[in-house]
């Protein structure tokens, strides 16, 4: 069984996507201390990093992880964060 199409190619350029993700985290860290404040947006960026960790973490043995689920999980949430506010 061959691995999907998008893993190898994170895999074949690892160095480039570990950079995309720190270049992704830096964003958003810089956004949650707008939008909340120095102490409280460091704060918030690492509780989100882990919470994130968590869940890939928890998730993968059960084979959950699918680019269909996670672009689905995406949009339901980023929908629902439009609703509520």
């Amino acid at each position: 069984m061959h691995p999907p199409a998008y893993l190898s190619l994170i895999a074949s350029k690892g160095r480039l996507f570990r950079v995309l993700g720190g270049v992704f985290f830096a964003i958003s860290t810089c956004g949650l201390i707008c939008l909340l404040g120095l102490a409280s947006g460091i704060f918030a960026s690492i509780v989100v990093l882990m919470c994130a960790g968590c869940v890939s973490v928890s998730l993968f043995p059960l084979n959950v992880l699918k680019g269909n689920v996670l672009i689905g999980a995406y949009v339901s949430f980023l929908v629902l964060e439009f609703i509520l506010n």
